[in-house]
């Protein structure tokens, strides 16, 4: 198949699923949907299919790590006068909310269940494939539910919600730099003091206000390139190599449910699932489906942060020149599992719609954000990684 009729056939499985099925947040009726789907297409190209529980934790309608963090950013501003060295530390405050409401999220108790779906071209546990390729099982991997949904449509909000951690990292700085003058008994006017209590409060309401309306309306999104484009990938791959798999590679597709949630499908199969990882690899595709830069994810976190697998990183630039890499601050995915179980892996996207980054766990994340070029880039990528000499 050509690159073009891949693509074709990815675009037409997303939006299947973001337009036909719709939302899918994990455990729901409608990724039960999408998972039957899946699994049906894979039967249908020739495969063996696989479905394994998977337990998780809903997300929870408020992010308390948020909460914890407006709470800190409005007491520091009106504290400041009287207590500035409470300021310090709170720039680095800021910074790790992302990744402790990652880390929440992940280490909540399982409460409900869904499912992952696994297909291969050849036996992973059992044959053995000869050479000097840096591994002889490649899983691709995408996670099938979608998000819980900012419930604003006003292009506004979701804006200024796109710049939320930008705006309260400056804040938190401007908080801490005027601690630090006061701390060391350099004098400052009183009413810049008190602009910048106001300030801080300000911003620290907006916050709050923005967490709670999402409590009393919640909505969850189509998810078209989050995630509907990475799982409309592996399928017309799947559907390419049922028929001619890689003489050298033993190759699985891995689509992983709850990743949203906190990764559990990912935990799930890791726990599951006996892999060898000295021989298995993983790559990740999530949000492959709008703009022109395809980019590989380096790292992940912003305090003691995990890095992907180097070799495939070079493989990865060696068949896309154009590759960029991306250290991951605000987000994480099924990735960050696999490299904490102790597995080779990266992770896939593109970048470079706006469109699509402002779409971002919305309910505009729709099918007609889905972008042929994006989905083009990334099924070259996989192909030619998937075509590399057994001796390479």
């Amino acid at each position: 198949m050509t690159i073009t009729s891949l693509a074709e056939k990815a675009c037409q499985h997303a939006r299947h699923l973001a337009t036909t099925i719709g939302p899918r947040p994990a455990g729901s009726p409608a990724e039960k949907q999408a998972r039957d789907y899946i699994a049906g297409q894979l039967e249908t190209f020739g495969y063996q299919v696989e479905r394994t529980a998977a337990p998780f934790a809903p997300s929870p309608a408020l992010h308390y790590p948020s909460l914890v963090g407006a709470l800190a950013l409005a007491g520091c501003g009106w504290a400041l006068a009287r207590f500035p060295w409470l300021a310090l530390g709170l720039p680095f405050l800021i910074a790790a909310l992302p990744q402790c409401t990652i880390w929440v999220a992940r280490h909540r108790k399982p409460t409900a269940k869904t499912e992952n779906v696994f297909a291969c071209t050849k036996n992973i546990n059992k044959e053995t494939v000869q050479g000097k390729y840096p591994f002889t099982a490649l899983i691709l991997c995408a996670h099938v539910d979608s998000a819980r949904a900012l419930p604003f449509r006003s292009r506004f909000w979701l804006r200024l919600h796109s710049r939320t951690m930008d705006i309260l990292q400056r804040i938190a700085v401007m908080l801490s730099l005027l601690g630090v003058l006061q701390w060391v008994g350099f004098g400052l006017p009183a009413g810049l003091l008190e602009v910048a209590a106001v300030l801080a409060v300000l911003v620290a309401l907006i916050w709050l206000f923005m967490q709670v309306w999402g409590f009393w309306r919640p909505c969850f999104s189509p998810g078209a390139v989050d995630n509907a484009s990475g799982v409309g990938v592996l399928l017309a791959l799947a559907e390419q190599y049922a028929l001619d798999p890689p003489p050298h590679l033993n190759l699985g597709f891995l689509f992983t449910g709850a990743e949203e949630t906190g990764a559990h499908g990912a935990l799930a199969f890791t726990n599951r699932f006996p892999l060898d990882k000295q021989k298995t690899a993983l790559i990740v595709l999530d949000m492959v489906g709008a703009g022109n830069t395809l980019r590989y994810i380096a790292a992940d976190g912003v305090y003691f942060p995990m890095r992907t697998d180097p070799c495939l990183n070079r493989l990865i630039k060696e068949v896309s020149p154009q590759a960029l890499p991306l250290n991951e601050t605000l987000r994480s995915g099924d990735h960050a599992v696999f490299i904490q179980k102790g597995f080779s892996t990266t992770a896939l996207q593109t970048s470079g719609s706006a469109q699509a980054e402002l779409a971002y766990h919305t309910v505009h994340d729709t099918a007609d954000l889905l972008d042929s070029q994006a989905l083009e880039m990334t099924l070259q990528c996989i192909r030619d990684v998937c075509s590399l000499p057994r001796d390479y």
